[in-house]
């Protein structure tokens, strides 16, 4: 599943962003953008090699595939190469298995990481 930038980054007016005299040199250089979220589908035309760790905490290993695309989405969104930060580092805390999912113990350990 890739991420639905086409969609979203009109919502979120990301090409304003890119084309604001002030905001648009901040690309995300130097920091990291946490994906707190149902995991990921390291795609790599869109993250390229960024994500630089990577845990499921909702199933206790390193596979942080995303089952219904939510995380990839939000990822895309905040760090692919046409999302907000398009030059940050991407950290990969799975914390539900499925968005459908309100709360789980997993979730609340991470964002206590965080």
């Amino acid at each position: 599943m890739r991420p639905a930038m086409n969609e979203s980054k009109d919502l979120i007016n990301v090409d304003s962003l890119r084309n604001d005299s002030t905001l648009g040199k901040y690309k995300g250089r130097g920091y990291s953008v946490v994906i707190l979220d149902t995991g990921i589908n390291n795609i790599s035309s869109y993250f390229g090699n960024r994500v630089v760790y990577q845990y499921d905490y909702a199933y206790n290993d390193r596979t942080t595939d995303d089952k219904d695309s939510h995380g990839t989405n939000a990822a895309g969104i905040a760090a692919s190469n046409n999302g907000v930060a398009p030059e940050a580092n991407i950290i990969v805390l799975k914390a539900l298995g499925r968005v459908v999912i309100i709360y789980s113990p997993a979730c609340a350990t991470v964002a206590n990481m965080v």
